[in-house]
């Protein structure tokens, strides 16, 4: 039983690198930088083989805060992140002005600023795309001021269809939870594409339909 397991697992995981391949063979746009609000940015980026050139990777920024960021984000990115002290979790947790950047898969503070200040000389302002998630407590307000942005290049997944937010993307399979979960997972274990992967993502960089 236990080596018939082992060989759909094994079939199950050749399929899925044949489909990130189909989806790297597609890409165009390379050199563009990723600004999302949480992991999903980072697993897309992986997906498709691509450096980080964003410092937004392995994190979580509350949707309020990262809409304040990308309203203006030549002035938050040129200031330095500092930490911030919360003991109720077990990570590190930065302050970028008043904002707050939860930095839940590294050990220390110190290990999240090298990545942090690393990553942030890469970023391409000539081509930025933005991606918000619909969750921890992300309002229709926060979704329609999100909307209302001046950015180019802009999407926000949400747990059910919003027809009036024209930047929004429903994400299938998250209606019951009321908010996106866990978007970057898949939605069973023997599934070839995540939950993200609803969204075109390489049409969109690339400048396609979506």
């Amino acid at each position: 039983m236990n080596v018939i397991k082992k060989k759909f697992e094994s079939l199950i995981y050749l399929m899925r690198e044949k489909y990130k391949s189909k989806k790297r063979k597609r890409l165009k746009n390379t050199t563009f930088s990723l600004i999302a609000s949480n992991c999903n940015g980072g697993v897309i980026l992986h997906d498709l083989g691509l450096r980080f050139n964003t410092p937004f990777i392995n994190l979580s920024i509350p949707p309020k805060d990262f809409i304040k960021l990308v309203g203006d984000f030549r002035f938050y990115m040129a200031l330095e992140l500092v930490e911030q002290k919360d003991d109720s979790v077990n990570y590190p947790v930065g302050n970028l002005g008043g904002l707050r950047i939860d930095f839940m898969h590294y050990a220390t503070f110190a290990d999240a600023k090298s990545k942090w200040d690393e990553r942030k000389q890469r970023i391409n302002y000539d081509d930025l795309y933005y991606m918000l998630t619909e969750r921890e407590g992300c309002s229709l307000d926060d979704l329609k001021q999100f909307d209302a942005l001046p950015l180019e290049h802009k999407v926000v997944f949400t747990h059910r269809k919003y027809p009036t937010i024209q930047s929004s993307f429903y994400l299938p399979g998250f209606k019951k939870q009321g908010e996106v979960r866990l978007s970057m997972h898949y939605p069973k274990p023997y599934s070839i594409k995540r939950y993200v992967d609803k969204f075109d993502f390489v049409n969109w960089v690339n400048g396609e339909s979506i």
